[in-house]
This record gives C-alpha cells, structure tokens and sequence, in this order.
C-alpha cells in the first residue's frame, strides 16, 4: 500500500473465481473494506465505473462514497479518483502477462483509523499504508480499496497517484496469490511497494512531484540498508529496471521472479536468479552516476552518498563493507607516488572510476605530477557477502633518497636486529674495545617512503696503553626517507641518529670524565636482501671486512 499523508488501504482476496461486483447496498457489503469502521453504517452511491481490458478479459473498476458525504468528497476530488483510476487502466496495456480482478474503490469520509488526530493536516504521513489478507471467501475475488477523503492531503495534486499505486496492489495480489504475496510482511515489501510506485510513476503523467523518492533511497544507502529491506524507497531500483528494459514490460518479469516465501535468505536467492551479478553491479554504477531517470522523464532528487573513503598515503591493507544486496560506495584517495593495487572482489563484484567507464582498478597506479588521478571512485552492489578488501603498496614515493624514488615492499614493516652490527663487527677485527647494546634495536620502513629507528643505549671499553676507557651514551632514534632497488637500500637521515654521552678514563694513578658524542647521521647505501620475514644489510668498510647486520620482521 502506498505511504502518503493521503492513505489508501487495500483489501485483496486471492480467491480464483469471477463474480460481478458487490451490491454497494447490501449488509454486510461496506463493512468488508479495509480499516473502515465507519463504512458499513454509510449510504452507497456509485460516482463512476468503467470497464478496462485485460489478458483475461473486460474487467470492471467502479468508484463509490456516502451519498451523504458530498461535503467530503467533493465532485473534484471524485473526479481525481477517477482520473487516476482510467490512467492505471490505459497502463495496463504496458504490462504484458497479469491477473486482476474487479475493482472497487470506496471514497470514505474519514481518515484512518490509525491516524494521530492531533498531526492530522501537518503534511506529514499520518499512518502507513497496509495490504490486508483474504476476506471472507463467499463474498467472492472483487479487489476492494479504501482511500480516506478526509486525510490531510487528500488535495494536493497526488490522488490520481495513490489510486494508481493501489490498483497495481490489485495486480499484484490476483497474480501471485498465496505465499508469494503474502511474503510482504516477511521480506517482499521491497518488490511489492517499489513495483507499485514505478507503475504508478508511470501510468500518471504528474507523477513525478509524488514518486521522486530519491532523498529516501540515498538516506537508506547510506545507513546500509540492503535492498530487500527497503520499501517504498525501493522504486530507485524500478525506475532503472525499466529505464533499459522496455519500461513497464520490465515490472511483472521481475515480479515472476520473486520468491515465493518469506525471509531474508528466500528474497535474496530469488533476486540473485533474477538477474545476473553484472546487472546488478550496473544498477550500482547507474545509481552512483546519477543516471537513473523518472518514468516521466527528468533527473530524480538523489545525491548518492560519499560513502567509505580510502586514506592511500601508505601501504596497507583497507576494509570495504560488502554485504549482500547492499549498496556500497566510496572513494579511494592516493597520496603522490606509484602504487600497486590489489582489490578484492574483482568486476563485476566491485568496480572503480576516475573518469570514463566503470571497470577494474588498475594493478598499478602513478599519480605523480603527470600521471594518474588520484581520486578513484568505487561502487559494489554484491549478491552475496563477501570479503571486500583492497590491499597497496607503494612502490615509488616522491621524496627521492640518493637519487632514487623506488621503494622494496619486501622491506615495508617494523624490524628488529638479532645479529651482527657494530659490535659483533668490532670484535671479529680484534678490536680492543668492547661494545654492548641496551634495549630494543628496532628499525621501521614506511611505505610512503619514510624510515625511523628506535633509540638505545650504547656502551664501550677499551683498555689501551694502561689506560681504561669506558664510554656510555645514547644513540638517538633517526627518521628520513629511504629508497630500496635492486638490493641497494639508501637511507637518508634528516633528523636524530646521534649519539650523547660521557666517557670515563682511568689510570693506575688518576682518572677523569669528558662528553662524548656523534653528529647525526647523513646519508648511507648499503646492500641489502630481503625474504619473507628475514632481512640482512651489508655496509662496506673502506679496507676492511663488510659490516653485515642480520633482522627479523616484528610487524607488517
């Protein structure tokens, strides 16, 4: 049923026989409209009918009210039932294959019972709308619908619309009686509600004021709501369907298709059998493009919502949401460098854009100054959930060390030294002096291109020429940019990496303490190879043997 300050309320038996309409007159009649207590007390009189074909045959659709009830329901507001209920017959033409039944539309003066009397007139929705189950067998399959002439919007240009909207209901319910209407509680309001306001956007010519939902489907994308858990909302995805497949002839095709139970699970594998994973991945790219038309013609009032945005200014491992049936969109930002893309799923399960057509993202990406956009829009409607993932690394940054911008993603993670280094290296030598470390000896890669190490203490002794030299300091962590291509790491320090402290000699007959320390480092190359988990530099030593330094990686 169709939600609007002005209610209709549809009563529609599934019954399989024909009958003449009901006698308006006789007991017991009225009083079998939906949500009208106040009907059956009231004094039929008809205010049109007329006959509309159908694959089946001629069938009837009649208007009535209170013959006392002129006040209410004035000979306009008549006119406009009427108005909308011939523009539904003429559409019917478009339809193709369909069942309906007569149809009876009592004009009541009254509003809802449900409604809030005291909102009553604000122009805001005054009860939602219901399709109610099969009435009482022997009064036969007539489709009975009750619009509320006293509802605070029963003027305001939508009448034809609503009466549209719930003879489609008529449509609905004669064709899939039994189970697969009924799932509209349990699932199937999304197809019921969204089909009837796409026939009834259709069939009326002003429709479009009244049936522009797009603000009430962007706000259910953006609060993930998945398609079958839409409703009336529901007719974005209609209004595409029949954009590319022959208008109103697209409505009871899908329909057919729809499940014939309730629940999430039996909605979603009759959506997924309806149409392929790529027309719904272009129902996806056509909503983000903004491509969807009205019926009527025109763009419609959506602003899709921005959705997840990727921060890429590092390598790393980036969530997508990917739920089924759920709109998914965002936008993947690349800071300056080379990138290499990994994205999961592939198209048509996730697509991307920057410009042009929806497709892949590319594997790899330069947005340089010259190169790439940086911007990268992506859409996903998935049929079922999945793992939606994009992993990067960064292969060149734009912060060159030592000449070169290339970067090893091998490298890329926080290591930590379990061999070799400056003392082991000084006592291979024979060296006199004796050096000890203190405290974690960690050093970072960065995959936008930046190193940093961790500080440590640092001690030293030497016994030379009977005087004893003990030394301790602390080597400052160092941060700067790094390069790595074909084994040759390059470090290039710009701030920390010196050392600070005191050194102590001694003598058989005296001793005395001085400051001590090192300048920052500069820049550096050493060899380097990296596998898995194993990472071993080589820093050559004018004239002597290489300083070779043994790491494990501790996180990525």
């Amino acid at each position: 049923m169709r939600l609007t300050p002005f209610l209709a309320a549809v009563l529609l038996p599934a019954l399989p026989a024909r009958a003449e309409v009901g006698d308006c007159s006789a007991p017991g009649y009225l009083a079998a409209f939906a949500d009208a207590p106040t009907a059956r007390d009231l004094t039929c009189v008809e205010l049109f009918r007329f006959e509309v074909p159908t694959p089946d045959g001629q069938r009837l659709i009649r208007g009535i009210a209170d013959a006392a009830a002129g006040w209410a329901v004035p000979p306009a507001l008549a006119a406009e039932v009427e108005r909308g209920a011939r523009m539904a017959g003429q559409a019917f033409a478009g339809l193709g294959r369909f069942r309906v039944e007569d149809i009876t539309i009592l004009v009541l003066d009254d509003v809802h019972p449900g409604t809030d009397l005291s909102h009553h007139g604000s122009g805001a929705a005054e009860v939602l709308g219901v399709t109610l189950g099969t009435p009482d067998p022997a009064r036969g399959p007539e489709c009975l619908i009750t619009l509320y002439g006293l509802a605070g919007a029963a003027t305001d240009g939508s009448m034809p619309v609503t009466v549209a909207h719930e003879i489609f209901h008529c449509v609905q319910a004669a064709t899939y009686a039994g189970p697969k209407y009924d799932s509209y509680g349990a699932g199937g309001a999304w197809w019921i509600e969204g089909a009837a306001e796409a026939f009834a956007a259709a069939a009326i010519s002003e429709s479009a004021p009244y049936t522009d939902r797009g603000g009430a489907f962007d706000a259910a994308v953006e609060a993930r709501v998945a398609l079958n858990d839409m409703a009336h909302e529901a007719v974005h995805f209609f209004y595409w369907l029949m954009q590319g497949r022959g208008g109103l002839a697209a409505l009871m095709p899908f329909q057919d298709a729809m499940a014939d139970a309730g629940g999430a699970a039996a909605q979603q594998a009759a959506m997924r059998a309806s149409l392929t994973a790529r027309d719904w991945q272009d129902f996806a790219e056509a909503y983000a493009d903004g491509r969807i038309r009205h019926p009527q013609g025109g763009a419609l009032a959506s602003t899709p919502p921005e959705g997840t945005v990727l921060d890429i200014s590092a390598a790393g491992r980036h969530a997508l949401p990917m739920d089924a049936f759920t709109l998914t969109l965002g936008r993947a930002d690349y800071a300056c460098g080379v990138w290499g893309n990994q994205p999961r799923p592939a198209p048509p399960g996730l697509t991307w854009k920057a410009g042009g057509d929806w497709g892949a993202l590319p594997e790899e990406l330069d947005t340089r100054e010259g190169g790439a956009a940086a911007a990268w829009r992506l859409a996903a409607l998935p049929v079922e959930a999945v793992e939606g993932v994009l992993t990067v690394e960064r292969r060149r940054s734009c912060a060159p060390c030592l000449g070169s911008d290339a970067l090893d993603a091998c490298l890329v993670g926080t290591w930590e030294m379990t061999g070799g280094g400056p003392a082991e290296w000084m006592r291979a030598q024979g060296l006199a002096a004796r050096a000890e470390h203190a405290g974690d000896r960690h050093v970072s890669f960065r995959g936008d291109g930046v190193f940093g190490t961790s500080s440590f203490r640092v001690s030293l002794t030497e016994d030379r020429r009977d005087i004893l030299w003990e030394g301790e300091g602390t080597l400052t962590g160092a941060m700067g940019g790094w390069s790595a291509e074909g084994g040759q790491l390059n470090l290039c320090t710009e701030a920390g990496g010196g050392m600070a402290g005191r050194v102590r000699g001694s003598t058989p007959d005296a001793s005395g303490e001085l400051p001590a320390g090192a300048p920052p480092g500069g820049s550096m190359s050493l060899r380097s190879a990296c596998t898995g988990d194993s990472l071993r530099t080589v820093l050559p030593m004018r004239g002597l043997p290489d300083m070779v330094t043994d790491y494990r990686r501790i996180s990525d």
